[in-house]
């Protein structure tokens, strides 16, 4: 049993690692894109993301800003389907990625091919991100969840990206026996074999039961041995946990994910965040101060009219 000394003693170093995290956060917005110089930024190397309607372009926003701060890389590349209004493609273009529009791919669109009724099973355009896999104008790609959300450089995550194989975080923190990866950050070569070989994976064990997108990569990749596993706290999850070298707002934590925060502080009041991430809800806030900020910065005020309702 944990005394109170002990755990007043493990909430004093929590706090300040927190305050040396937020420091250093803060440090690398404001100076790290200064020490980018062209051996830095491969040309042949890409960030990518996918998405599928308008709401989801705020964290895409986000993303891209943060990217753009705490990145050497320069491509940015987001594939959207034909629901991302020009509205939508014209801001995220404001933040520098590519816009590129693709099918969106999911498992009503495998249903399509094995010629059954649309089920309406899992989320929709999820499996889109197994177009990267054929990004072949580069050499190397990290694909990044919309909703991933970068609080330090993440450029050496290219070094650990080999031809064949699957660079991804565990799903779990340390200490939980639970031998999966999550796809919300994964590092890839394109190459038109692979492709063909996971889309080919993907429809053959759709001919029963569709898998989600996660569960299909870790059949194509981990069961063969080739998955090259990096820590959890290159996506962190669901709450706060040390070290971290990015948040992912993804599945159902104990926190609303920001664009679900219906009673949030006023904009004043989220645009002068300054505080360490102690918690779940520091970190959304911070996400609501960065939204905020390339909205103004950009002048997306349009775009953020229409969509503003959805965040509500």
């Amino acid at each position: 049993m944990i005394s109170w000394d002990e755990s007043r003693s493990v909430d004093l170093k929590l706090k300040l690692l927190a305050e040396d995290e937020w420091n250093l956060h803060k440090l690398n917005m404001k100076y790290y894109k200064y020490e980018c110089t062209e051996e830095h930024n491969n040309p042949r190397f890409a960030w990518v993301s996918a998405l599928n309607n308008d709401k989801y372009v705020l964290p895409t926003l986000v993303l891209g800003l943060l990217l753009n701060h705490l990145s050497c890389i320069k491509n940015k590349v987001v594939l959207v389907s034909n629901k991302v209004t020009q509205l939508g493609r014209s801001a995220l273009e404001s933040v520098g990625f590519q816009v590129q529009e693709t099918e969106g791919l999911d498992c009503n669109y495998m249903d399509r091919v094995h010629g059954r009724a649309e089920a309406n099973k899992g989320i929709t355009g999820t499996h889109t991100r197994l177009l990267v896999f054929n990004l072949t104008s580069f050499d190397k790609v990290i694909y990044l969840d919309s909703d991933y959300f970068p609080t330090t450089p993440l450029d050496d995550l290219f070094e650990r990206v080999q031809p064949g194989k699957l660079t991804a975080a565990y799903c779990s923190k340390p200490g939980v026996v639970d031998p999966c990866f999550n796809a919300g950050l994964v590092g890839l070569v394109p190459d038109p074999t692979t492709y063909s070989s996971v889309m080919g994976d993907w429809e053959h064990r759709s001919a029963t039961n569709c898998p989600d997108d996660q569960r299909l990569l870790w059949y194509h990749f981990a069961n063969r041995d080739n998955w090259i596993p990096i820590s959890y706290s290159y996506n962190v999850r669901r709450e706060r946990y040390f070290p971290m070298k990015s948040f992912h707002f993804a599945g159902h934590g104990r926190e609303p994910r920001p664009w679900d925060w219906k009673t949030r502080p006023s904009d004043a009041e989220l645009l002068s965040y300054d505080r360490p991430m102690n918690s779940v809800m520091d970190i959304i806030a911070l996400w609501w101060k960065y939204l905020l900020t390339v909205i103004r910065e950009n002048e997306l005020n349009e775009f953020w009219t229409s969509v503003k309702h959805l965040t509500l």
